[in-house]
């Protein structure tokens, strides 16, 4: 329910001087005194839209032409829009439609008071119900009024007010009381601009599992999709547990399609069936891509996948890639989940990958097991053992002391907190990531380092159109043999596309007497990236980054820190944001202007 429906009174004066004939193209809209809502928010509730001459001319864009009734409709719309913000006295003071002196194309501007804003005064509750809904919801309610948008003092606004039902209706339904109602009912004290809401939850009956039916599934064993069932005809319900149920189900890699369905009856039955329907995918699956990035210049991949393979839901996945950085790069990974524990996903990876990297070239052969569990949807955790050895292919490129064949055993533990969405593009949450691995296991002791990496990002939009994005990094690897010896590919290295741009690709950092990147033991790194959207899929960046490797373990000298800045391009896609940076080092002014191209954004 809007608040708008709750009130009796609602101010709308519209003085419009509608100057313009019907069918001219309106070339621009402009609004003036809006301060709470941006010109994007009230432009997306209009149906009139501007057509610029650019857009008509060589893009070839349908103009809009200018219809009266429409234009009224988005005067109404907008005072609607701030009365559903919390602006209830707002108004359009005036709204003037310019046309030029041929009269084929229009002006408009829209002058709206937006008054003051309504604010919540208090936020009460009554729940009535037997002893057992009593003495849930007095467990439940804390939790629910501390996450609840709507609170004393705030602004007033409907949406916060949906979504507060919302969460209310989802946290009693997951303890048990399906057919929960929750109710509000508002008064409104206009002289002082303030709202006090009251929720009325009415629980229904206790409610509890019914017969469970599975459909769908024929090349999948139903034995399978039952093991997934955390509970059983009887239990509480939860719609929380059939929320998980579905995600669980889908983590298994072999449907197109989950649907669970509580038969929910208008009689509020206590007993509620469910029933899970699923539609397996095609067993095989084949991807394949080609692309150009400034770093890996032309690239292509390959992906098939076959589902069910040896039965159940384990899978068999040939990955192929090519690009300049990685000439070949080669995987059969054989995936079981649900091994030993449920979630708990097994993966078995033989691999070959030969690597022209800027610094160092290594074909490397060689295998991994890991074991990989999820948590709460957010924390993702993996153990990795791996086996490989490694060769140089051009051993004249050496360093004197460093061997051109070596075998590697490792360890290795990754634990990934990821908050961030859109996952593409993020807008908003948290990234941390720790990677920990020692090498120097049997029967490869004679390649020994421990090596550790933590990296932090975080995301929020600050304004409708302004995402500020945030970068931390630092890493230190310690050799434990006597020669120190750490394998190239496993060093630091900065500069390039999705570091320091203001460098190329490895060369931050210490370099030989040719001038080549040697890689070092220590890393430290920093960005701060504001993120600008334009009209349409077309967006700019601007940014600094910052950091260093050196040469030694635990060697992290802020006077070394090297800096730049540097704009950017980006092109919204379904797969990311095609990118272009141009960016100069502050530190060595000798160091030509970067530019990088890619998909993705740098971090």
């Amino acid at each position: 329910m809007r608040i708008a429906s709750a009130l009796l009174v609602m101010l709308l004066t519209v003085q419009a001087r509608l100057a313009a004939q019907e069918g001219t193209v309106v070339r621009s809209i402009k609004f003036e005194g809006n301060q709470a809502l941006t010109e994007d928010e009230l432009r997306a509730v209009l149906l009139t839209y501007e057509t610029g001459w650019s857009g008509e001319e060589i893009f070839g864009s349908e103009p809009y032409y200018f219809s009266r009734d429409v234009f009224q409709t988005d005067l109404e719309n907008l005072v609607a829009e701030y009365q559903h913000e919390g602006y209830l006295w707002a108004r359009i003071d005036t709204a003037i439609v310019r046309a030029d002196d041929a009269g084929e194309t229009s002006t408009i501007v829209i002058r709206i008071s937006e008054g003051r804003a309504f604010t919540v005064d208090s936020v009460l509750v009554v729940a009535p119900g037997d002893t057992l809904w009593s003495a849930v919801f007095r467990q439940a309610w804390p939790s629910v009024a501390e996450e609840s948008v709507v609170r004393n003092g705030v602004r007033f606004r409907d949406d916060d007010v949906t979504a507060d039902q919302e969460r209310i209706t989802d946290t009693f339904t997951s303890r048990g009381y399906a057919y929960v109602k929750s109710e509000h009912s508002f008064d409104v004290d206009t002289s002082r601009a303030r709202v006090s809401l009251l929720w009325t939850i009415i629980p229904g009956p206790l409610c509890r599992y019914g017969p469970i039916t599975i459909s769908g599934n024929e090349r999948v064993e139903t034995s399978l999709l039952q093991g997934k069932l955390r509970f059983a005809e009887g239990d509480v319900y939860s719609s929380e547990q059939l929320e998980d149920l579905q995600r669980d189900i889908y983590a298994l890699g072999q449907f197109q399609a989950v649907l669970i369905r509580p038969s929910l009856g208008s009689g509020q039955e206590p007993r509620i069936p469910v029933r899970i329907a699923v539609q397996e995918a095609s067993r095989t699956k084949a991807e394949f891509g080609v692309g150009y990035g400034a770093e890996e210049q032309f690239r292509a991949f390959v992906e098939l996948k076959r589902l069910g393979f040896l039965g159940g839901a384990r899978t068999l996945t040939l990955y192929a890639k090519h690009s300049s950085l990685t000439p070949i790069d080669v995987s059969l990974t054989f995936g079981q989940p649900d091994f030993l524990w449920p979630k708990l996903i097994l993966y078995v990876r033989p691999y070959i990958l030969f690597e022209e990297e800027i610094g160092y070239s290594v074909n490397r052969y060689g295998g991994d097991i890991t074991l990989e569990r999820r948590f709460f949807q957010i924390f993702l955790t993996s153990l990795t053992y791996s086996l490989e050895q490694v060769r140089t292919p051009d051993e004249q490129a050496l360093a004197a002391e460093d061997p051109s064949t070596y075998n590697k055993s490792a360890l290795g533990l990754s634990l990934t907190l990821n908050s961030a969405t859109p996952v593409f593009d993020p807008e908003r949450g948290w990234l941390n990531a720790l990677r920990l691995f020692y090498t120097g296991l049997p029967p490869s002791p004679e390649v020994s380092f421990f090596h550790g990496l933590f990296d932090t990002r975080r995301y929020d939009r600050i304004s409708d159109n302004t995402v500020l994005a945030l970068r931390a990094k630092i890493g230190n690897i310690w050799p434990l043999t006597e020669d120190e010896f750490v394998p190239p590919e496993e060093r630091f290295y900065a500069g390039g596309s999705y570091s320091v741009r203001g460098y190329s690709r490895n060369m931050l950092g210490p370099l030989d007497e040719t001038g080549s990147p040697t890689g070092g033991l220590s890393l430290a790194e920093a960005s701060v990236e504001l993120r600008i959207s334009l009209a349409g899929s077309l967006g700019i960046v601007s940014f600094l980054d910052a950091g260093n490797v050196w040469e030694q373990t635990l060697t992290y000298r802020l006077d070394e820190i090297a800096y730049a800045a540097g704009v950017g391009l980006r092109y919204d896609t379904p797969v990311g944001p095609v990118r272009f940076d141009a960016a100069k080092s502050l530190t060595d002014g000798g160091i030509p202007w970067q530019f990088h191209f890619s998909i993705g954004q740098a971090f």
